[in-house]
């Protein structure tokens, strides 16, 4: 059973660490179109992942509630790592 969670938005994945979740890696996987080769999150817990996923989207949850610096450093740290992260092959 796979556990890991999954997910190419970059600012959902700020929110999930801001959450307390664990980020495992970045991987980029190839695309059809060169330079879009997009960058998946990894994260541990993807039952807990999938319930963060309902509140971001939703807006429902004392969970939404977040420190607005914070969360723009987490993006802006995501966003950096990003760069260095190579194609995986396929």
């Amino acid at each position: 059973m796979n556990t890991e969670f999954f997910t190419r938005d970059l600012y959902f994945a700020a929110f999930l660490k801001l959450h307390g979740q664990e980020l495992l890696r970045l991987e980029r996987h190839k695309s059809e179109f060169r330079d879009r080769n997009p960058v998946y999150f990894i994260f541990k817990n993807k039952e807990q992942c999938q319930f963060l996923e309902n509140v971001f989207w939703t807006g429902q949850g004392d969970e939404v509630m977040i420190n607005a610096k914070v969360y723009v450093d987490t993006i802006r740290e995501l966003r950096a790592r990003t760069s260095s992260v190579n194609v995986i092959k396929t």
